[in-house]
């Protein structure tokens, strides 16, 4: 038989595969691990107790009463001082009298304090009394024998306020508080300009007319001018005779200003004649005018902590420049600005009143330059411009010279 040649290489290949070389020996990895688990002996529990003697208790009872817990503050107060002395050198006879006396002082101080507020109220129980007969004169008083007198009449002259801290001061403005209408604000200074003292504003009360109730003082120079803010009672602004301008609020601090101009930040640089509150911006910032005898008009707002400036108006002579100064520089000459007042129903107009008699209507929108402007035949002026509410607008004037008042219909 013939043997397939097929098969004969399928039997040749497995003869070659039976004489392959045997497998290699396995390298064991080092990483390997076995578990083992041993079994350690429970050590035994035991249990351990001490007793000690309890603590010694006391029963105790009283009543905290206000004198009790004074007495007790003293006694350590009293210590306290006592262990600071022996810790303190030694002083003298004189220091120990001046503590004491500084001690009594405090202890004097506090309880003035707190009789201050009866004290007030029954100042004025008794000044009520005292003052009745005026009060009704106030309310009640006619004169009937005005009928005969034609175009005359009578004044009957109330109360009378004084005060030894301005003997040799002037009163210089007057306002009445918007919210508080038996209150009002006197502002003192000095018209003799080449002698200035230092002022003062003086809240006066007509429950007390014996003492003010409120004292500012302005050391620095005479107060001009004042406004009471309409919609905030307690705060009012003040214009001196050094051209600035300070803001103060009597239910906060009396003796500095909240606010201050100086030369940096907008002062004018003559007398403040006048000052006006007005309503709040568009950001809702408190802000009013002053006017003063530099020639300027200047809007004042209170941003934050800060009081900024802009120049709202500037009083140029009608006659222009004045003939040339040093160096051939011509100088702008302004008028002095005397007196000023707004529209009573249109925010953006306002008058202003010049110390030549000159009244100039004006509006917030022109920095340069007037609406209107009327020549006045009274001479200097003297007293506050103002619109009269009515129909046909006027402008009330009264002249230095004529000392006559004057009306003008726009």
């Amino acid at each position: 038989e013939e043997a397939n040649p097929e098969e004969g290489g399928a039997g040749g290949g497995g003869d070659e595969a039976a004489s392959s070389p045997p497998n290699r020996k396995k390298i064991m990895n080092q990483f390997n691990y076995s578990n083992r688990a041993t079994q350690t002996y429970n050590n035994p529990y035991r249990d351990r107790g001490v007793m000690t003697e309890p603590p010694p208790r006391g029963t105790f009872s009283g009543f905290a009463t206000q004198w009790g817990i004074h007495d007790t503050y003293v006694e350590d107060l009293e210590r306290q001082e006592k262990e600071k002395e022996k810790k303190q050198p030694r002083m003298s006879s004189k220091d120990d009298s001046k503590k004491k006396k500084t001690m009594t002082t405090e202890f004097q101080s506090d309880d003035i304090s707190r009789l201050t507020k009866p004290a007030k109220i029954i100042e004025r129980m008794v000044n009520q009394n005292i003052f009745d007969d005026i009060a009704q004169d106030f309310k009640y008083w006619e004169d009937t024998s005005d009928e005969f007198k034609g175009n005359q009449g009578t004044l009957l002259p109330l109360w009378r306020f004084s005060s030894p801290k301005t003997r040799k001061l002037t009163v210089t403005s007057v306002a009445w508080n918007p919210k508080y209408s038996d209150l009002m604000a006197v502002g003192f200074g000095s018209y003799v300009f080449l002698n200035q003292v230092s002022g003062m504003v003086l809240f006066y009360s007509l429950k007390n007319p014996s003492y003010p109730e409120f004292i500012i003082e302005t050391p620095d120079s005479g107060v001009l001018c004042l406004d009471i803010h309409p919609q905030h009672p307690t705060l009012f602004a003040a214009g001196f005779y050094d051209g600035s301008i300070a803001v103060y609020d009597i239910k906060q601090n009396l003796e500095s200003p909240l606010y201050r101009c100086d030369v940096r930040s907008g002062q004018h640089l003559d007398p403040v004649w006048e000052v006006r509150w007005q309503k709040n911006d568009f950001d809702d910032n408190l802000n009013f005018y002053s006017v003063g005898a530099d020639g300027r008009v200047v809007n004042w707002t209170i941003v934050k902590n800060e009081l900024r400036y802009s120049d709202a108006l500037l009083l140029k002579m009608p006659s222009g420049p004045t003939d040339s100064g040093p160096g051939g520089i011509r100088v702008q000459r302004y008028e002095h600005g005397r007196c000023f007042d707004f529209h009573p129903t249109r925010d953006d107009l306002y008058i202003v009143g010049t110390e030549d008699g000159r009244i100039l209507q004006c509006s917030k929108g022109y920095s340069t330059k007037y609406i209107e402007a009327f020549s006045s035949q009274l001479g200097r002026l003297c007293c506050p411009v103002e619109y009269v509410p009515s129909e046909n607008i006027c402008l009330v004037q009264c002249g230095l010279e004529s000392q006559n008042m004057g009306s003008y219909s726009n």
